[in-house]
């Protein structure tokens, strides 16, 4: 028979085994439904990346100045972009957007798939919101190459630009947009968008000069023409440039159907005033991955443009 210590260190190793025994139990169940819920917060935020290539289908703006779109999250989002151009993945690149949503399952948790979109030019910056505001304009250069599709989340305030950069803004009537006519009278919380000198004593986030833009925390200038101007301020610097030698690659590309034209317009005795050496050129120069030469190109193409609005029948 067992003395009363004995039985004692067996009561007390059985109470211990069952604790541990449970505890393991209880991490196992919570473990496993933490990775339940990963699990689905990744198949979720997945979904959602794929929809919202579709979303942004009806902004695209085809022949109009310009459309604007909300997108709303029901929790605080972050959309992820990054830019491939046609020497790393063909074509004409892509842009491959993840998502992740904050989750009451885990701490951080991770992020949905990456969905491929090969169609269009989607620029944005690294933040992140509960609404995303989606407009769309057209980039011409000289002829039609495709929409920009942008991305916004924070606010913004453009000091003193323009007329015609005033008008566009008002036309577009993103509420994300303030113009006004001093630094002093932004909001707290925007980024201020500088053209010219309007902030030479103030400190600003992105300043807006002739052919370029820069900003306070990036290195180097983004180059832009036309349309362009509204990405080189309203996304990051790698994305932008990524997706101007895609938008130019499939410049070049159009360059050599148009100069296919010609030749089937000359067949119906139609002429035009653009030359098919002019449009090899142009094609040749596109694909230039020096986007200093942007503006040189901007000139080539106006003259493009000058010669077609001249022509017995326009390629464009």
């Amino acid at each position: 028979m067992l003395n009363k210590r004995t039985k004692k260190a067996q009561f007390n190793f059985s109470v211990l085994f069952a604790i541990i025994i449970g505890a393991g139990i209880l991490f196992l169940a919570i473990y496993g439904a933490t990775k339940t819920g990963e699990t689905q917060q990744f198949q979720s935020d997945t979904e959602i990346a794929k929809r919202l290539e579709t979303l942004t289908d009806p902004l695209q703006a085809g022949f109009a100045s310009g459309k604007v779109g909300k997108i709303e999250f029901r929790e605080e989002t972050k959309i992820s972009n990054e830019c491939y151009t046609a020497d790393e993945v063909g074509d004409f690149g892509e842009n491959r957007i993840s998502i992740k949503t904050d989750s009451s399952v885990g701490e951080e948790g991770g992020r949905g798939a990456e969905i491929k979109i090969k169609n269009k030019y989607i620029f944005s910056s690294d933040n992140s919101g509960e609404d995303f505001y989606v407009f769309s304009v057209p980039f011409e250069f000289p002829y039609k190459i495709a929409d920009l599709t942008i991305l916004i989340s924070e606010r913004y305030c453009f000091v003193n630009p323009n007329e015609e950069f005033k008008e566009d803004l008002g036309l577009m009537n993103v509420p994300l947009f303030d113009i006004v006519d001093s630094a002093t009278a932004c909001e707290a919380n925007s980024k201020l968008v500088c053209f010219g000198s309007s902030c030479r004593n103030s400190v600003g986030d992105i300043f807006v000069k002739e052919g370029y833009v820069e900003k306070s925390d990036e290195e180097g200038k983004s180059y832009f023409n036309g349309n362009l101007i509204y990405a080189a301020i309203l996304s990051d610097k790698a994305i932008y440039e990524c997706n101007v030698k895609r938008l130019l690659e499939r410049g070049s590309n159009l360059a050599g159907i148009y100069s296919g034209k010609i030749d089937l317009m000359e067949l119906n005795t139609c002429s035009s005033r653009i030359e098919k050496q002019d449009l090899g050129l142009f094609g040749s120069l596109l694909t230039n991955d020096d986007l200093g030469e942007l503006n040189g190109l901007a000139d080539y193409a106006e003259d493009l443009e000058e010669k077609n609005d001249r022509s017995v029948c326009e390629l464009w």
